[in-house]
């Protein structure tokens, strides 16, 4: 007889017992100093899982002390409470909302963002996709599509959804969200209601 042993990592192993409805995942690459507030979400899991590097945990109203985590950590929040991530425990916080939305309603480019850390155009481009993944374009894209699906899960209409996401129209919007989803915005909304 022959014996097989599973073995499931930490990960696998929570998320087998969560039926999850909707996935959304973000990738940060923080350069110090740095903090971001993520605040409470009903019915929601958060995980934080730091690649490399340092992070500081602190759950809001909790009694717990701060947390360190390092490159390797997880972290889950399973009940969705309030958090904040820092560089340092004295480093201060953006909120999540605030460090989501551009300063302007036009979105960065690949220019702004380079010239932002003293590198050129196509350097900055080549370590951005070596780094996260994806070129950076891609990137920015998916980011304003994540609030575009979210704004208009919470209600947003299409011409506030299109206007927070830095779009000049609402048929540019729509068209690069059909791209992006395979649905049409309103298509988008109308699947959330049903399901």
């Amino acid at each position: 007889m022959r014996a097989t042993v599973h073995v499931m990592d930490a990960l696998s192993a929570v998320l087998a017992s969560v039926r999850l409805q909707q996935m959304c995942w973000v990738s940060t690459v923080g350069r110090a100093p740095w903090g971001m507030a993520l605040p409470r979400g009903e019915c929601r899991v958060r995980f934080h899982y730091v690649v490399r590097g340092n992070a500081w945990l602190t759950v809001d109203k909790a009694d717990e002390p701060r947390v360190a985590l390092a490159g390797g950590d997880l972290a889950v929040m399973p009940h969705g409470h309030g958090h904040t991530l820092r560089d340092h425990p004295r480093s201060s916080a953006r909120s999540w909302a605030e460090l989501a939305t551009p300063s302007s309603q036009k979105a960065p480019g690949v220019a702004s963002l380079a010239e932002e850390v003293g590198l050129s155009r196509s350097v900055f481009a080549a370590r951005f996709a070596q780094l996260v993944g994806e070129p950076p374009l891609g990137y920015l894209m998916r980011l304003r599509m994540q609030k575009a699906a979210t704004l208009l899960r919470d209600g947003a209409t299409l011409a506030q959804a299109s206007h927070q996401t830095g779009y000049g129209s609402e048929a540019s919007f729509s068209h690069a969200f059909r791209q992006w989803a395979g649905v049409a915005p309103g298509a988008y909304r109308k699947q959330l209601r049903e399901s």
